[in-house]
Formats: C-alpha cells, sequence, structure tokens
C-alpha cells in the first residue's frame, strides 16, 4: 500500500529561516523577485509592455506595521493560485522538461520566506492571460492552511501580497529599513521600484548598473564605477577592472585593494542574478589567485542554489571563472606595455598575487617577472634588477637557510635570493627555461659558512 509523505509546513518554515536563507531581510528579495518574473511574463506576451513595482509601507497606533508589494505583472488564476502558491516545490517559472526558463525563481518555495516575518499572506492577483479570469484572494496562514476566494470587485492584472509584521518583525517592516532592503536587492533592477510610506515616495532604482551605461570618456568611466566600489564596499579602491564574460552572460567590475589582504581574508564578491542581488559573500566566482580584488558582477545565464545566495558549482560557473580570470589578466598586461608607473604601484600592494597567476601562466609569467619583487641578501629589489645586476640567479630554498647565510654573503659582495616564501622557488624554476642565457642554482648554507671561515 502506498502513502504520500506529510508535510509540516511550520517545521518548513523553521528549516527555511535558520538554515536556507541568511536572514529575515530576504523576505524583501523573494517578493521583488516574484514580481520581476511576472512582469518578464507579461512582457512576453506583451512586446512594449512596461513593468513596475510599488512598496508601501502602513502603520498605525496600536496595529501591527503591513507592507503591500503590488506589480503590474502577468498576475494568476484560481487554478493557478492551487497550483503553484499552495503546491511546495512546484513553480511556474521552470519549463515542462526541468530546465530553468527566463526567471530568477525556479524552486517554488520564495513566498514562504514571508512567514519568517509575518504569520499571514495575503496574495490579491488578476490574471493578464485569462481577461474572462475574475481577480482571486488567496489567504494562507503559517500552520499550512489556506483559503481562496473569486472577488467580484474588478482589477488591472497584476498581484497585490499584503503581509503583517509579527511582534519580533516589525524593525523589518520600518520604512527606511524596508527602504533599504528594496535598494539593497532590487537597485539593479530594470524596472522602476517605488517605496511609499505615508506622504513620501521615492524611486529607489534609479540609473541601474553603472558598468552597463554609456561614458563619455574612459576617464568618466572609472570615476564613475570607482565611485559605484566606494558606495558598495565603503573602499576607496586603488583601480576598476570591466568583466565580461559571454558564458553564463555575465557583466560587471572588478575593484583593485589598496591594501595588500591577508591570505586568509575571505575572497567575497556582490553577485546578482538577472539584476536580482543573491549575495555579498559569494567566493567561487573568480579565481583563486584574484584576492586582489573585489567584484560587484550580473549574471543572466547562471545556475542560482536554492537559496538564491550563490551559484551552483557546475562545468559552466568554471568557465566565467576562467573568462573573468582571462578579463583580470589582459589588464595586468596592459599596465605592463601601457602604464608601467602605475604597474609598479600596484605590485607593490599586491605582489603575492601576481605571483600566482605568473606561476600557473607561462604567457603572463614572461610579462611581468622583472616587476616581481624578490628577498635577497642585498635587500628586497625586483627580478629585473636583480638580473641586469647578476650573471646568475643564486637562491636558498627556505628562510631558516636565508637567515644563516644573509650577512655572510652580503659581506662578500654577493647577492643570494631568499626562495622560501611561496611561489618564489617555483618562479625561479620557471626563469630558468624562459631565459636561455641565465644560470639558476640552489646555494648551500654548509659551503657558504666553511667559504667564510
Amino acid at each position: 500500500m502506498e502513502h504520500k509523505f506529510q508535510i509540516n509546513l511550520r517545521g518548513i518554515i523553521d528549516l527555511l529561516s535558520e538554515h536556507l536563507y541568511s536572514g529575515p531581510e530576504v523576505y524583501v528579495r523573494e517578493l521583488l523577485q516574484n514580481a520581476v518574473d511576472a512582469i518578464t511574463a507579461r512582457g512576453a506576451r506583451e512586446p512594449g509592455f512596461r513593468g513596475e513595482i510599488l512598496v508601501e509601507c502602513h502603520a498605525a497606533a496600536g496595529k501591527p506595521s503591513a507592507l503591500v508589494f503590488t506589480d503590474n505583472g502577468v498576475g494568476l488564476t484560481a487554478d493557478e493560485v492551487h497550483k503553484f502558491l499552495a503546491t511546495i516545490g512546484l513553480s511556474s517559472k521552470r519549463a515542462d522538461d526541468g530546465r530553468p526558463t527566463d526567471f530568477i525563481g525556479q524552486f517554488g518555495i520564495g513566498i514562504l520566506a514571508c512567514f519568517v516575518v509575518s504569520e499571514t499572506i495575503v496574495v490579491i492577483s488578476k490574471s493578464a492571460r485569462d481577461a474572462a479570469a475574475k481577480p482571486v484572494e488567496w489567504r494562507a496562514r503559517a500552520d499550512g492552511t489556506y483559503t481562496l476566494k473569486e472577488l467580484d470587485r474588478d482589477f488591472e492584472p497584476g498581484t497585490q501580497v499584503w503581509l503583517t509584521a509579527k511582534p519580533d518583525a516589525e524593525a523589518f517592516f520600518a520604512p527606511d529599513q524596508v527602504r533599504r532592503l528594496v535598494r539593497h536587492f532590487g537597485g539593479l533592477l530594470p524596472y522602476p521600484v517605488r517605496v511609499a510610506a505615508g506622504k513620501a515616495s521615492e524611486v529607489v532604482n534609479a540609473g541601474g548598473a553603472p558598468w552597463a551605461r554609456g561614458y563619455g570618456s574612459e576617464a568618466e568611466r572609472s570615476k564613475a564605477l570607482l565611485a559605484h566600489g566606494r558606495e558598495a564596499f565603503d573602499t576607496q579602491f586603488f583601480d576598476a577592472i570591466p568583466l565580461k564574460s559571454d558564458v553564463g552572460q555575465v557583466s560587471g567590475v572588478a575593484f583593485v585593494l589598496p591594501v595588500a589582504p591577508a591570505l586568509s581574508a575571505r575572497k567575497a564578491h556582490r553577485v546578482y542574478l538577472k539584476n536580482m542581488f543573491l549575495s555579498d559573500t559569494a567566493d567561487n566566482l573568480l579565481p583563486e589567485w584574484a584576492f586582489f580584488v573585489r567584484a560587484v558582477v550580473n549574471a543572466n545565464d547562471l545556475r542560482p542554489t536554492a537559496s538564491r545566495e550563490s551559484f551552483y558549482e557546475d562545468e559552466k560557473l568554471a568557465a566565467v571563472r576562467a573568462a573573468l580570470g582571462e578579463c583580470l589578466r589582459n589588464y595586468l598586461v596592459d599596465l605592463a606595455a601601457s602604464r608601467p608607473e602605475k604597474l609598479d604601484r600596484f605590485v607593490g600592494l599586491h605582489h603575492r598575487a601576481l605571483k600566482a597567476l605568473a606561476a600557473e601562466d607561462d604567457e603572463f609569467f614572461a610579462v611581468i617577472i622583472d616587476h616581481l619583487p624578490f628577498e635577497t641578501s642585498m635587500g628586497t629589489m625586483s627580478f629585473g634588477t636583480y638580473r641586469r645586476e647578476n650573471k646568475a640567479v643564486r637562491f636558498v630554498p627556505d628562510n631558516d637557510s636565508f637567515r644563516q647565510v644573509a650577512s655572510v654573503t652580503a659581506a662578500q659582495g654577493e647577492c643570494v635570493i631568499n626562495a622560501g616564501y611561496t611561489y618564489d622557488a617555483e618562479l625561479l624554476a620557471k626563469a630558468a627555461e624562459v631565459f636561455p642565457d641565465l644560470t639558476v642554482e640552489a646555494v648551500d648554507p654548509a659551503a657558504v659558512a666553511r667559504g667564510f671561515d
């Protein structure tokens, strides 16, 4: 005898709030996402359609705060409400064979995020697909029950979502907080998003992605990108590098850090999917050696995880990572060819990252090796300076050995390189292959000591 699984909605909500989503504030992202997908669906049916989203904050003395999210998208019929809103895991945003469509949400669980901040969800919707369908009201409760009724009043096609704050969620309904969250999640959306509270009303996403705008000059573009980086990360960056990958339809900008980061520092980036903010802690978008930048990117064709706070690790993401790494590499090659003074300042900040890239990329090695600094018994100097002043490259393989011989070799007028740091020995071995007339040899600390005696 077959039986069906039973779903405990309260348990599912606890799972979402405590393990899947990063915090209660993601309910704003989920509602914006549903609104954008509804507008996208209607735009596919009606060329030239202009979508818009309105977020209204309501507060009255002695009553819980309330929010209303309104969009003029495709809307839902009564049958679609039963099928998509009331069935966990079933989404109208997937093709019949399971392939993702042109929507942000794909998992059929987003609306549940609203239960984290509200005991009830009220959805009023009018379908743009079926002109004869009456508007419907869906009223759902966190205990897993819901009601659905048709309304005799008429509405314009679209959807309204009404939420009433739980006692412990009032802070997430405050107008300033709502405005901040809507701007945070929807700041790059292509449709105007207006937040209204009392007499105040503001479109919070004017301008769109700064890297997608037109500029009068490269200097103007660089200034605008650096201003965006300062706003996004509260940091005055060294430079801004445009990023683009045809695979995954990814575009954005990488900001060069003004100081060298610790190797243990998190390599987190700010990522968007179809212009909807996903996460500012994504760490798998750029190559490991690119720890000298923080990136802001939008992807139109990468697969999100179920929490929609990072991208799924697959072959496409690996190809995107390689393409974005190539953008960074080309920037550095251009600095070496046309702006050597700026490259020297860059090397002073981020030589560890450059050594990591040079170790794995032979072509880049040939371009950058002479600019890279090495510790020697005569002080720190660039490899180019060292090989111009020495017929042979002599090194010791570890820091302890270097400390033993540094003062002795310096006293004898010999310049010995300390190859005990990460990548240094590997780079010196590669130098012998790239420069055929260059001799590279290891120094025996014991022999140096005997010679001094």
